[in-house]
This record gives structure tokens, sequence and C-alpha cells, in this order.
């Protein structure tokens, strides 16, 4: 009766669900920027804000994202909601070419007919899947962000350059062009993701060989990769020599701060992010039936008949449980634990890989293949290698950080569905399913970000208190503890002849905001970051490389702060620092309740 009724009204059912779908993708969107001008980080956010507004007063760097976003943040009207907005629509629209491009793939390499209509659904759900990056509401354009971009990019290039049948060479040029410029994005925000990104890269090159246009596409990508770093090199920086020089002294500088970028403490930190995935026992039980079912299958005497009769239901059964194990995973302990939630998706999208090659098997020994598992096993294992390039060289667990990439997961799921569905007549309504799911889950990780924004100390809803900075056009909304400290902090300052892009110091370690809230000129890096073992010798020699007299820069500290630099990082020699600054006032930040001191330099 229900698969009478699903037939007779297929398109009008399927044209209200798209609509639909449609709908809750712009209500996604238009939610993010109601909400962009709430909230102010003191930390990362105001890092990647005075990247953006001082790139040329970065002495060293490892990764000069700030003069790609700086032209993001002056196209924005220097106005921080409307920075916020474009790392919105700049996600999301990546996410969607991404969405377009691994249909096109899918569609071209296993011969599927064109139906757009069936298309608008699986590519929204994917699309907003990439909108898992801001679980955490860090509603702004940091190097992570680009970096995720940048995978995004050259991922797309890939699908549409070698999805095509023809071997078209303008479809080939767009491909290298697409992926030229994501490694480009990628070699400035994480260099460590644009090495492993050419890495993949070379093996779908190598992998399809044969393609006769291929040094069409090799050749787009090299220049259009080559040509933006050149124009860096040479018209922003001076020269190889400058950029060599800043490159080497910031790679000196990480190793004096002892952050665990060595490569040493990178393996360590694999080992721990993947550790749970082997030695935790529930992720083996909850898929023991697949095991089981999949060995049986394989080691089975089965006749053809027999196979071919039971194919079909095999394969629902298994596709509803990998639905149910997403709905599993939408528990709140587990959307409130990132890491185990990775953990079981990663071990759930391995079992739904092993099950489609299982079948693929099956089908082939029953000469009844249809599917072109080689395009699946390379589009499985470089979304799989994407997952893991976006993360690598990160500080925190990679698996922590990976989290924000499950939209790779996700179309690597999209993917096994349709080639594991490909016979049964209904499978637009089981795609339906999953990309309802893939809605509800970002929905649910969105909320719970609204509720617990990281590092603000209460809910967005709640930030509804305007405050101005100097510098910066527009007003934002912050909770009552983070205006007070604002507000105090401005009126101390300028109460004492502060004057914008006057020097100032953050020897707290943790409070780069002070600078955006004042329009302080930096002193060698955007954050001189504490609480590393090596953070004092860190951040003397960046003082030291900026060329500035500190003793003629104002000065933050926080003496009881958890990541609290020592005064002595402003001179080799020894000196007594309140007969060289005035104590000017005290407030305290809403972000780790600390209590800060602002000194003026008394000359």
């Amino acid at each position: 009766m229900i698969k009478q009724i699903l037939s007779k009204n297929s398109k009008l059912i399927y044209k209200i669900l798209n609509i639909s779908f449609m709908l809750a993708l712009f209500g996604f969107f238009l939610f993010f920027v109601l909400n962009a001008n709430r909230g102010f980080d003191i930390t990362d956010e105001s890092y990647s804000i005075l990247w953006a507004k001082q790139p040329e007063n970065v002495s060293s760097w490892i990764n000069p994202f700030g003069f790609i976003t700086k032209y993001i943040w002056l196209f924005s009207g220097e106005n921080i909601g409307f920075f916020r907005i474009f790392s919105v629509v700049i996600l999301f629209l990546t996410g969607l070419v991404f969405a377009i491009s691994l249909d096109y793939f899918w569609s071209k390499k296993h011969h599927q007919a064109s139906n757009n209509s069936l298309k608008i659904i699986p590519i929204a759900a994917l699309t907003v899947t990439s909108l898992i990056y801001f679980h955490r509401w860090q509603l702004f354009i940091s190097y992570n962000l680009l970096t995720l971009v940048s995978c995004l990019l050259v991922i797309s290039g890939l699908f549409l350059g070698y999805g095509q049948n023809k071997n078209r060479i303008f479809i080939m040029i767009t491909g290298g062009v697409i992926v030229g410029f994501g490694v480009f994005i990628a070699f400035l925000s994480k260099p460590t993701t644009s090495i492993l990104l050419a890495i993949i890269v070379l093996a779908w090159i190598t992998f399809y060989h044969q393609n006769s246009k291929k040094n069409y596409f090799i050749g787009a990508a090299g220049m259009t990769a080559l040509i933006p770093f050149l124009m860096f090199i040479y018209l922003k920086l001076g020269g190889i020599g400058e950029f060599y020089t800043n490159f080497s002294n910031g790679i000196h500088l990480i190793e004096l701060a002892q952050t665990g970028h060595d490569l040493r403490s990178l393996i360590l930190k694999i080992y721990i992010s993947y550790r749970p995935l082997i030695l935790t026992p529930a992720y083996y039980f909850f898929h023991a039936p697949v095991f089981i079912l999949l060995l049986a299958l394989l080691f089975s005497q089965s006749s053809k008949e027999y196979y071919k009769k039971n194919r079909e239901k095999i394969v629902i059964f298994l596709t509803f449980f990998f639905l149910l194990s997403i709905v599993f995973s939408m528990k709140e302990s587990h959307l409130n634990n990132n890491k185990e939630l990775l953990t079981f998706f990663t071990f759930s999208t391995i079992s739904l890989f092993l099950s489609v090659l299982t079948f693929s098997r099956l089908d082939k020994v029953n000469k009844d293949q249809i599917v072109n598992i080689d395009a699946y096993k390379i589009v499985v294992l470089s979304l799989f290698a994407l997952l893991f390039a976006y993360a690598f060289g990160t500080r925190t667990l990679m698996s922590i950080r990976q989290f924000g990439a499950l939209i790779f997961i996700f179309a690597i799921w999209i993917y096994s569905f349709k080639i594991l569905l490909m016979r049964y007549e209904q499978k637009k309504y089981i795609i339906v399913m999953l990309s309802l799911l893939m809605f509800i889950m970002t929905a649910k990780l969105i909320e719970t970000a609204y509720i617990k924004p990281n590092r603000l100390i209460s809910n967005i809803a709640l930030q509804d208190i305007d405050v101005e900075f100097h510098g910066v056009n527009g007003v934002l909304k912050v909770d009552k503890t983070t205006a007070k400290y604002v507000n105090d902090l401005k009126d101390i300052a300028f109460r004492f002849g502060w004057k914008e892009q006057n020097l100032l110091i953050d020897l707290t370690g943790a409070t780069p905001g002070a600078l955006v809230i004042l329009n302080a000129k930096i002193v060698g890096s955007p954050w001189l970051v504490g609480g590393y073992p090596g953070s004092a010798n860190y951040i003397k020699a960046y003082i030291k490389q900026s060329g500035e007299n500190p003793f003629d820069s104002w000065i933050l500290t926080a003496p009881y702060g958890k990541r609290s630099v020592p005064v002595s990082v402003l001179s080799d020699d020894d000196y007594n620092f309140e007969e060289k600054y005035q104590l000017v006032g005290s407030f305290r930040t809403g972000h780790r309740n600390e209590l800060q001191f602002l000194w003026k330099p008394k000359n």
C-alpha cells in the first residue's frame, strides 16, 4: 500500500521534499547571519582579526594566512559582524561546490542518468554538514577554516577533472585551476596540510595515468598554485630571501615555544587521537552484526540464484542498520564529546566501506557487477585522507580538530549508499532519510554551540549589550561581564592618554582581544602565546625581531593568569619594571575570569 502511494505520487512528494530541504538549508544560513554580531572571543577570534588587520606587522610566521584574510577584512568594511558572515558564506559556497562536484563524479563514473530533481536533497544535506565546522561557535575566518576550504577545493577540482568520461580540455583545465588554488590557500594557512594535499593530487594523477589530457590538468594546477605564490613572495615580501627568513624564523620560534609541533610530538598526537578507535570494545560489539553478516556472505556456498534473490533484502537490512547507527550517535552524551563521536563515525564508515567492497566482490563472483569499484575506492580513500590532512599539524589532538571536517565522512556515506542501493527502486527515499539525519545532526550540533559557545561565558542569546571597538566599524553584542571588560579597558586607556595604533605588548599570554578593542599596533605577533614550556624565550625572541623598543610600548599583564608571561621577557638586562612603567588601571575578563593590569611607559 505504502509502496503504491510512493510510486504513484513520487514526483509530487519529491518536489515537496526538495523545497523543504532547500528552505532548511537557507534557514541554517539565515540563522548564522542573524547572530553574526553576537559574542566576542578575546583569544582565537581576536588573533584572526589582528592577522587580517596587520599582516605586515608580523615579523615571523609559518602560516601567513592574514595576507589572504586582509582582503576579506577590507571587503567586509572592517566590520566584525560582516567578517563573520563572510566566514559562513565562504564555507557554505565551498561546501556546495564540493557536494555538486561529488555528485558530478558519481553520475559520470557510474553512468547514472542526470535527474536534477533527485540531486537537490543529497547536495543540500552534504552542503549543510560543512557548517558542522562551527560546532564550537568559532564564527570567524581562521587558518583552520581556510584549511578546510582548501581541502574541499582540491578534492572538488579532482572530482571535476577526472570525473568526466570524454576528457574535455576545458574541464581538465578548470579542475586543475581549482586544485592549484586550493593548494595555494593551504600553504598559506597550514603548510603541513598542503604537503598532504599535494600527495593526494599525485595519487589521483597516477591512478588515472592513462588520461590523455592529464598534462592540461597538471599544468593548470601548477600554474594556479605557483603564480599567486610568486606574487605573494615578490609583491608582498620583496623576494624569496625575505620569505625564507620569515619562514625559517617562524619555525625557530615555534621550536623555542615547545608547542608540540615537532615530528615526535605530531606522531604521538596521532597515536593518542586514534587509540580509542582500536581499544574501545563497544565499537566492535556494536558493529558485530555487520561483520558476521559479511563473513557469512563471503564464505557461504550459496547458489547464484539464492544470492540474487536475497541480495536486496540483505542490502536493505545493512542500510537501515547504518541509518540507526547515526540515530544512536545523536545522544546528548555523544554530541557533547566530539572525540567519541568522531571515533564512532570513523568506525561506522570503515564498516560501511567494507560492506560495499564485500557486495562488489560477491557481484563479481556471480558475474553481476555493475559498479565502478575502482572509482569508489579512490574517492573513499581520498576523503579519509582529507580528514587526516585537514587536522595534520594542529596543536590539539587530531581527532578533536577533525570533528569540524565531518563533511568528508558524510560524503563517504552518501556515495556508499548510492552504490549499495543502485538496484533498489525506492533508493531515493532512503537517501532522503540519510539526508534528513544529516540535517538533524548538524542542527543539534549548532544548537549545542549556540547554548555553550566556545570561550564565551554565556549562550549566544544572552549576548545582548552593545559595545564598540576602536578601529572597527559596527556594533557587537556581548554579555554583561565582557561589556564591562571592554568599557573599563577603553575608559582607563584613553583617560591616561592612549592613542590608536600605540604599541601594546600583551603579557597575559591569552588575550589578544585587548589589542582589537584598543586598535593597538602589534609587536611581532598577533598573539604572544603563554602557557608553553618555552613561552618566555619565544616572546622575547618575537619582541627582538619586531625591531620595536618594548619600553615605548604599553603593557598588559595578568600576574595570576594561567598563561601569564613574566615581564623579564622585555629585556635581556635586569631592570625595575615599575620604574619603567606606570600602572593605569585594572579590570577583569569574562573568559578565564582573569584580573589584568594595564601599564603605560613613563617615558
